[in-house]
């Protein structure tokens, strides 16, 4: 347990949310709730099915509006009962930001991946751009994005100009990071990984084409991986794709190491984290 002089992160008194089914009987769904929660601390609501569980966290969501009792986040009063009648939509949206709640199964979008669901309302309601969406719900998950499929052939393009890849080509209901060029780590099935520089693209100078594909630089491996299923993590974003003029501009590119300054780039990421 957290030590309790700090201030609660949440403070409920007295919460009641009571249902009428009929004149003669009342369900007392949440019936004088009191808790707080302090910095540092898990709490876990356990009860039998019809308990009232999902009543409380909707009534901490402003999803219903309880009867009485109020609501105290960082001791700031964002629901009385008793002055409820005059609070607005835009400030119920607005407490309600305080919040996150994820429903169960079946409110979830189940052709999502849980990736997906958490980047969803930041694009749709908050207009985050898909980057900023991507980040964040890492920053919740814990983990970064992941894309594992099977390695498939290519054009070869890249060992030709000193840059051999192992592609990826996701279905079209997987959800990619946006085009652009990202420090990555691809991780093998014998358990090893390697640092990686990843496009994320159309391949604009070589395909000229709308198919997407999902290409790793691996840094420091030499070998065959294909028809083998790898995981590709991605951890920062560098820039966006480019599309050169010719196949000779993109290896005057590599020539002049801007590649290999993504590489730098992705080693001393790497290194900083260790």
């Amino acid at each position: 347990m957290a030590a309790q002089s700090a201030t609660p992160l949440l403070k409920v008194e007295g919460l009641k949310q009571y249902f009428k089914v009929n004149k003669n009987f009342t369900v007392k769904a949440v019936d004088d709730v009191s808790f707080e929660i302090y910095p540092g601390e898990t709490y876990g609501l356990v009860g039998e099915s019809g308990s009232g569980k999902s009543t409380l966290l909707r009534c901490l969501n402003f999803l219903e509006t309880p009867d009485a009792g109020t609501i105290t986040v960082q001791d700031k009063v964002l629901f009385d009962a008793d002055h409820h009648a005059n609070c607005s939509e835009k400030e119920i949206r607005k407490n309600r930001l305080h919040f996150g709640m994820v429903f169960q199964s079946f409110n979830l979008f189940n052709n999502m991946t849980v990736l997906e669901n958490c980047m969803v309302g930041q694009i749709k309601v908050l207009k985050k751009d898909k980057e900023t969406a991507r980040k964040r719900a890492m920053e919740y998950l814990g983990h970064p994005h992941i894309l594992t499929q099977t390695v498939r052939h290519g054009r070869r393009i890249g060992h030709t100009i000193g840059i051999p890849t192992v592609n990826l080509v996701p279905p079209p209901h997987v959800l990619v990071p946006g085009d652009g060029v990202y420090i990555a780590r691809v991780c093998l099935m014998d358990g090893s990984s390697y640092a990686a520089v990843t496009n994320v693209g159309t391949r604009p100078t070589v395909n000229n084409g709308s198919d997407l594909t999902v290409e790793s630089w691996m840094l420091d491996f030499d070998g065959d991986l294909y028809g083998q299923s790898i995981r590709v993590e991605f951890y920062k974003r560098l820039r966006d794709e480019i599309r050169f003029d010719s196949l000779d501009a993109l290896k005057a590119q590599i020539a002049a190491d801007a590649d290999r300054r993504n590489a730098d780039d992705a080693r001393a990421y790497f290194a900083s984290k260790a």
